[in-house]
């Protein structure tokens, strides 16, 4: 369909044209994400992100891979929009569950999510807190199942490392910020990298092979990703003008 045809069809004919283009595209992850993925240990299960992720359009997968790669570069420097960003998205997967029984359930976890986000503005120190034990949680929860431990008592890893780097956050504020931002990207990169890869054809089978024969491999590259950029971060952190870190030669962690 040409412009000149658009722009001459009557406004309910273009309308549909324009939702499934948006649908094509994927409007909303954020639900893919929600309605699929209900376990924290998804990364030591991947034939099932796997199937998630050959629904995410590989539009998102390019934004994902961005905007992982720059949180692992230099999230401690916009760790507050992070900050913000997770409670919005948490809001928002509150708002969901809330009103799934609802015609407006977008509306209603959008409302929920902006809310999310106010409150955790001014509240930002223990927001902080809440998200390094979320880090914390989705690390426990991983490193629980790769240590072939009963598969449906993941939640016990998830809860010691949601206590232990909800603690840490309040001991060792910029290191569990760093570590948080370093995890979270790395994630988000390492999921927009696969979604790319298996946007090939010739590559999905025997990707899926791989990762199902070897479940500790995406869980392996998500920490070398993120320990990487814990390190640039640090680098970074000792060689800025005025830290102590610069002064005595050490990195600036506390």
């Amino acid at each position: 369909m040409n412009l000149l045809s658009l722009a001459a069809a009557p406004a309910g004919a273009a309308q549909p044209g324009l939702r499934e283009s948006l649908s094509e595209v994927g409007l909303n992850p954020f639900r893919l994400f929600l309605d699929n993925m209900h376990r924290l240990d998804i990364l030591s299960r991947p034939d099932e992100l796997i199937d998630v992720l050959q629904q995410l359009h590989f539009v998102w997968a390019g934004i994902f891979v961005t905007v992982g790669l720059l949180s692992v570069i230099n999230g401690y420097r916009w760790h507050r929009w992070i900050v913000i960003t997770v409670a919005f998205l948490t809001g928002m997967g509150l708002g969901f569950v809330m009103s799934k029984s609802m015609e407006s359930s977008l509306i209603v976890a959008a409302c929920v999510g902006v809310l999310t986000a106010v409150i955790a503005w001014p509240l930002m120190k223990y927001a902080i807190a809440a998200c390094g034990g979320l880090a914390g949680a989705f690390v426990g929860a991983n490193a629980w199942s790769i240590a072939q431990m009963p598969p449906d008592t993941y939640y016990a890893g998830a809860l010691i490392g949601l206590v232990a780097f909800g603690l840490l956050s309040f001991i060792l504020y910029r290191v569990v910020i760093v570590a948080m931002t370093c995890i979270a990207g790395a994630v988000v990169l390492v999921i927009g990298a696969v979604t790319l890869l298996i946007q090939v054809e010739a590559w999905q089978p025997a990707l899926r092979q791989d990762f199902a024969a070897n479940p500790i491999i995406l869980p392996l590259i998500v920490l070398v990703t993120a320990v990487i950029g814990f390190v640039m971060q640090q680098d970074a952190f000792a060689k800025k003008p005025g830290s102590e870190g610069a002064k005595q030669g050490k990195p600036a962690v506390a």
